[in-house]
């Protein structure tokens, strides 16, 4: 059959657009040239090349099909990298088309059959007798001559055709004339060695022309994704579309195949921006680029994914196992490829995917060798210790120094979790005793940032580390601290008696610690203080905290408040060590027990500046321990300040960011506040004994926590009325406070406290007694403590002496940053004015107020100390009998026992007392019945 001697190919915009190819038409148009060429008896070789998905096989396939439909006849064949050293393996795929398409013949066989037999005997194109290969391309030769109609050969995949079929397929076309054959290479341009056989092979033009297909560019981007997605999404997703793809239409089409989803048939996204989608479709494309290509292309790839944004092209091409130069060029193809952008994978979903293909065994061992390649680098430890925890089992011993220092590092940049993961990892690894002592107080630390209790569990192996001496410095303090926070104050002390051989051989960091332990024990649990083992010469008293590791700063400064009491000095100190230090694990302590002296210090508006940014620092280190610690001093800087509300919320949540079992023995100072600030708010009794539940430590009870905690409960059984329990509780705070060397009212109050519950009680001598007691241990600087002493003192006077000392109150309060407090002496001077006749603008002050957070003026009339009108006078002489009984605290059953009458006639008369005398609680009936001056034996 003739064939056809006019080529009029399809226009090469529609067929290129019908097989999803853009801005291919220039190298479409080149293949109609030559093809027209060919139909005039020239014989042609087209090399295309372009890098890997750039749409050789589609453009192959589309022109074979153009000419196919001009009559000619068409020959095809792809190479195969496995197959690359079978000589003349593409030939015999070449005359297996042949035999298909009609243009064998019985010399056809005879071929094959030789190919077949040569490709047993012979292992490589070199190893061909001269004989068998002229035989062959003399075969070859012949086929094409028979042919009656153009000849189209088209090879894809040319660069890994075996040699022996490229040396025929140069013969075909310098020996053919006239014979209308065509040949049009395909080739991946990445395999530099192949690239240069095949070119050495080609003839010279006008025989031989190279066909380059580039990468799209971002007007062919758009075209490319419009066709899917639409115009308008196309021309948003653009840029962003070739950033990402490179310009590469096989990663291209996967980001359209998984954008198409978000995207309706019409064109228009389902929400104002459309989104590029870089999910399953792009990651199977770029992997198929990737696999596709040489062995070389793709280890470079899976190093540079392993280093991530550590490698160089000198790690990532050792780490693959190349050469300078062969790194060099392999990185060139990836690059133009589109798959690497100045040395990096386009995104990180390019990296999840190589990752992802290796297999765990192969991805590990990439790790472990990124690890040490990096290690010798001098790369920053965080860096290495990452690639080590990815690596391996087990890990080099270098390892165990790396880990450690990177655990330090990343605990400086609030990686907690990654510190953790490190300082594990370590532990298992390490068979140095001194390393694993090191690293276990490493993990007990961080441990504790987030689990106190958890970190506890280091204990039995750091105290036999110091008894072997094996720990120094802030090592030696990792134990103790532990100890001390949940109660097991007397295993501290055994373990500060085995410091001190390292105190005294450890050197100055060892000895510093050792000394400020020395100083937590005897704060935190006075008693067992006593008993702690003396320190080596040279005193503390002489240092100055300035040259003391803040560990000591903060045993110093703890030590003094208890010690002295709050005031200006130690205020001043408090703020100078805020200024100096930032929140990070050796500081957080110095910074908690500085806040703690301001706030005592009843500097309540710059404990709150402090504390606020320290609480969102505490945050920001993920260090729910140092978070809960902070929130808790929030809470008591509010609670001081009025804002009670404020303050049983912060309380609350220091409470729930931290369990109970992790407070430890300072469970008593959330509480504590929590329990004043909702007795002040009069919330339900229930509500209060909800929390009184929760699990406390024996051990609480032997620090200065836990006298907090009794005199809030004291606080709270007055509120409701057990003024005999109340009274106990503030009795103990007493008699430990004086035990301990605490009996420092701007401390622990427990006299002015003892005395409201006195004058509950009627006991109206011994709460003067108690009153005057605290008023002559109060410094001229705690004005607040004075002023509420002057308060007490004042409820136990005379009327006519009254008016002074709240004056007084008052005076002392509007110095101070408590106007909650002065609420109260404001309120009982009001009263005193108004029962005695006087009228309200004849006093100094102004009207009574109401509290701070805006709760009732019954808060603060429960509170008061009212003039000396006589309330019960309004009661009925069995109202009174039964008011008076419940003052003190008797329950209605005492009550109804006590008076012979039934537990219904009691609450009677006390619903009716409690309305006469505008009251609603057992507290404020007690507060009003004690200015009538009634004793117990008015109740009798």
């Amino acid at each position: 059959m003739e064939a056809k001697q006019t080529w009029i190919p399809e226009a090469p915009g529609t067929a290129l657009e019908s097989a999803g190819l853009y801005e291919r038409h220039g190298q479409l148009t080149a293949l109609n040239e030559l093809f027209a060429e060919c139909l005039h008896g020239n014989n042609r070789i087209a090399l295309v090349s372009g890098p890997l998905g750039s749409g050789k096989s589609a453009l192959l396939r589309t022109f074979a099909d153009q000419a196919a439909l001009s009559g000619a006849v068409i020959l095809g064949a792809t190479a195969s990298r496995t197959e690359q050293v079978i000589p003349f393996g593409v030939l015999a795929q070449l005359l297996h088309s042949a035999e298909r398409s009609g243009l064998g013949s019985a010399g056809t066989g005879e071929l094959l059959r030789t190919i077949t037999e040569s490709a047993a005997v012979h292992g490589s194109a070199d190893e061909v007798p001269g004989r068998l290969f002229h035989q062959l391309c003399m075969g070859l030769m012949a086929l094409a001559e028979r042919a009656t109609a153009p000849v189209l050969i088209g090879v894809d995949d040319v660069q890994y055709a075996d040699a022996a079929t490229l040396r025929c397929l140069s013969f075909l076309t310098r020996r053919l004339e006239a014979c209308r054959l065509l040949i049009v290479l395909n080739e991946s341009v990445q395999a530099q060695p192949a690239r240069a056989l095949l070119e050495a092979e080609m003839p010279s033009e006008p025989l031989f022309r190279r066909i380059q297909l580039p990468l799209l560019s971002p007007l062919g981007v758009e075209s490319m994704v419009a066709a899917r997605l639409g115009r308008r999404t196309a021309r948003e997703l653009r840029d962003e579309a070739h950033r990402v793809s490179g310009g590469n239409p096989l990663i291209l089409g996967g980001l359209a195949e998984d954008s198409d989803v978000l995207v309706p048939a019409t064109g228009v996204p389902t929400t104002d921006v459309p989104v590029l989608a870089v999910g399953t479709a792009y990651r199977q494309a770029l992997i198929g680029c990737l696999y596709r290509g040489e062995p070389a292309t793709l280890a470079l790839a899976q190093a540079l994914a392993v280093l991530d944004t550590s490698a160089t092209p000198e790690l990532a091409g050792q780490l693959a196992r190349l050469d300078a130069d062969a790194t060099r060029r392999t990185a060139g193809a990836l690059t133009a490829t589109g798959i690497l952008d100045e040395g990096r994978l386009r995104h990180t979903q390019a990296r999840d995917a190589v990752l992802c293909a290796l297999g765990d065994t192969e991805r590990a061992a990439l790790h472990s060798r990124a690890a040490e390649l990096l290690f010798t680098a001098g790369a920053p430890t965080r860096t290495v210790a990452r690639h080590l925890l990815a690596g391996e089992r087990p890990v080099a011993l270098y390892a165990v120094a790396v880990l450690q220092e990177a655990a330090a590092d990343a605990l400086d940049a609030n990686e907690v979790a990654f510190a953790l993961d490190c300082l594990r990892l370590a532990r298992q690894t390490g068979t140095d005793a001194d390393e694993q002592a090191v690293t276990a107080a490493m993990l007990a630390r961080t441990e504790w940032r987030s689990n106190p209790h958890l970190a506890l569990r280091y204990v039995p192996e750091l105290t036999s580390a110091l008894r072997t001496g094996r720990l120094s410095g802030p090592d030696i303090a990792t134990p103790v601290n532990s100890m001390l926070w949940f109660g097991q104050a007397e295993g501290a002390l055994g373990v500060l008696r085995l410091a001190n051989g390292s105190e005294e051989t450890g050197g100055p960091a060892s000895s510093t610690h050792v000394q400020a332990s020395r100083m937590w024990l005897s704060t935190a649990y006075p008693e067992a203080g006593r008993a702690r083992p003396d320190a080596p010469a040279g005193a503390l008293a002489s240092r100055s905290t300035t040259a003391v590791s803040p560990h000591l700063q903060a045993a110093i400064l703890l030590r003094s408040l208890m010690r002295d009491g709050p005031g200006e000095r130690l205020a001043h100190t408090a703020e100078r060590l805020l200024h100096k230090y930032r929140l990070c694990e050796q500081t957080v302590g110095v910074l908690q027990a500085s806040v703690l002296t301001l706030l005592l210090s009843d500097r309540l508006a710059t404990a709150e500046r402090w504390s606020e940014p320290l609480l969102a620092e505490a945050k920001e280190s993920n260090a729910p321990t140092w978070q809960a610690q902070f929130t808790a001093l929030r809470a008591e800087i509010h609670l001081r300040r009025g804002e009670l509300l404020m303050a049983a919320n912060h309380a609350r949540t220091a409470l729930k960011i931290m369990t109970s079992k992790n407070w430890g023995v300072c469970i008593g100072f959330p509480l504590s506040t929590l329990l004043q600030a909702e007795t002040a708010l009069g919330r339900p009794e229930e509500t209060l004994a909800e929390h009184l539940r929760i699990p406390l430590p024996h051990a609480m009870y032997r620090t200065p926590v836990g006298l907090a905690f009794l005199q809030a409960r004291g606080r709270q059984h007055l509120a409701a009325g057990r003024s005999s329990q109340a009274y106990d509780d503030f009795q103990a705070v007493g008699e430990q406070a004086k035990e301990w060397q605490m009996d420092i009212p701007a401390l622990v109050p427990w006299r002015t406290d003892a005395a409201q519950a006195s004058l509950s009680l009627g006991l109206r001598g011994e709460a003067a007694e108690l009153a005057w007691a605290q008023l002559a241990r109060c410094a001229p600087e705690h004005l607040r403590i004075r002023a509420v002493t002057l308060r007490v003192i004042a409820a136990c006077s005379r009327p006519e002496e009254r008016p002074q000392l709240l004056v007084r109150a008052v005076e002392s309060l509007q110095q101070c940053d408590d106007p909650y407090q002065l609420a109260h002496p404001l309120y009982d001077l009001g009263w005193t004015h108004q029962v005695s006749g006087r009228p309200a603008g004849s006093r100094p002050g102004t009207p009574p107020p109401r509290t701070p957070d805006g709760a009732a003026d019954q808060t603060v009339r429960a509170l008061s100390a009212p003039g000396p009108q006589e309330p019960a006078a309004a009661l009925s002489e069995a109202e009174h009998r039964v008011a008076s009984l419940a003052a003190r605290g008797h329950s209605n059953r005492q009550i109804a026992d006590r008076l012979f009458v039934t537990i219904s006639t009691v609450e009677q008369h006390l619903t009716r007392a409690y309305k006469k005398l505008h009251v609603k609680r057992r507290a404020q009936l007690a507060l009003l019945l004690r200015a009538g001056g009634e004793d117990s034996a008015q109740a009798r």
